[in-house]
């Protein structure tokens, strides 16, 4: 993948920059350099000890959708919709929530991204789905083309109905996973609907996805109604 290439290079030469530097010296090139690395290190620990912390807290808590917004600004009252609104309608007694959480990727190839926070934001997606810890995906369009590739989204045939297909076919996103031979049919453009042109603070393209492997599928697809029919 390029983008561990380009973190191997970002790192590569480490011992001959620093190779008879004094300790002072040592701080100094590290501070300049590799500050912000660290820091980003120190924000991941932080979410994976918050997770693990969460994990324990809610052991006896039934998750019944998970949900993450990549590079999506909703408005508070658009959240709580999908959240706790949605959650109201579904709940069915004893300790049960939804799970929602946001995630920021750049463009790293422009130059103007921060490498290392897009990585980990990267891995944080596609452990969620490896866990089977992620049913959908509301995404800008770098959002979804930088997941376009990682077999990570799930083929809106396999939950939408013919009928459906043939109705949202000019909002369908095709795209090509790497070891696919034709385009598929991943994602769908919701810019239009009234939920997000009210709720989506960046204004900008927002599609939403499925995880291959959601362990949600029949509420997922409850959702996706529910996102059409907000008003």
């Amino acid at each position: 993948m390029k983008i561990f290439e380009k973190i191997k290079k970002h790192y590569s030469g480490f011992r001959e920059k620093t190779k008879g530097m004094s300790f002072s010296q040592f701080v100094l090139f590290i501070k300049d350099y590799y500050l912000k690395d660290f820091l980003a290190l120190v924000a991941v620990l932080a979410v994976i000890i918050t997770v693990i912390v969460t994990s324990v807290v809610n052991i006896n808590t039934d998750i019944i959708l998970y949900g993450t917004g990549v590079n999506l600004m909703l408005t508070d009252e658009g959240e709580k919709y999908i959240t706790d609104d949605f959650f109201e309608l579904h709940k069915t007694g004893g300790r049960q929530k939804i799970e929602y959480s946001t995630v920021v990727v750049s463009d790293i190839y422009s130059g103007e991204g921060d490498i290392n926070a897009t990585y980990y934001s990267i891995e944080g997606v596609i452990a969620q789905v490896a866990a089977k810890r992620l049913d959908y995906m509301l995404l800008n369009e770098l959002g979804f083309n930088c997941f376009a590739t990682q077999e990570l989204y799930m083929d809106l045939r396999e939950i939408l109905t013919d009928e459906e297909m043939e109705e949202y076919k000019d909002r369908i996103i095709y795209t090509k996973e790497e070891e696919a031979e034709e385009m598929l049919p991943m994602a769908i453009d919701i810019t239009d609907t009234e939920f997000i042109k009210k709720n989506n603070i960046a204004n900008e393209k927002i599609y939403i996805a499925f995880a291959g492997n959601a362990p949600h599928k029949e509420l997922a697809y409850e959702f996706f109604h529910y996102i059409l029919a907000y008003k």
